[in-house]
């Protein structure tokens, strides 16, 4: 069978929206865990990012990254900051999700999107944005 799995700030699990015929929409956001899931969603198991690179790396490997999580990047982010494996990645691609973009519903603006930049950058990432 077909196995779902999402990088995440922690590795409880989560609840996600499940698109099977349309490749091109855009995933929604996780729901926290709960225990009757809606119609359309489904429980999908986590890995904790930070755990996984700090079981993983040393800091003599070069990390180089691409994220792309569909908003979930707001609490992941930091999480890698807080448990200090941030500094284990040397160079960092990510798509910052912000409500400047069409079609983004996020609470975040662009100028959250900088101030995570300069985070990594103080933390010795070379951080982009992607796209």
């Amino acid at each position: 069978g077909q196995k779902n799995g999402s990088a995440f700030s922690r590795g409880d699990g989560l609840i996600a929206r499940v698109f099977d015929s349309a490749p091109r929409s855009r995933p929604s956001p996780g729901l926290p865990l709960v225990e009757t899931v809606p119609s359309g969603w489904r429980r999908v198991a986590t890995l904790d990012v930070a755990d996984y690179l700090a079981r993983t790396l040393t800091p003599n490997d070069f990390v180089f990254a691409k994220l792309d999580v569909e908003n979930s990047e707001w609490p992941l982010l930091p999480h890698l900051h807080a448990t200090g494996t941030a500094r284990l990645i040397d160079e960092l691609f990510f798509e910052c999700h912000h409500r400047e973009t069409p079609t983004i519903n996020t609470g975040y603006g662009w100028h959250d999107c900088l101030r995570a930049f300069r985070e990594f950058a103080g933390a010795g990432v070379f951080a982009h944005e992607w796209y």
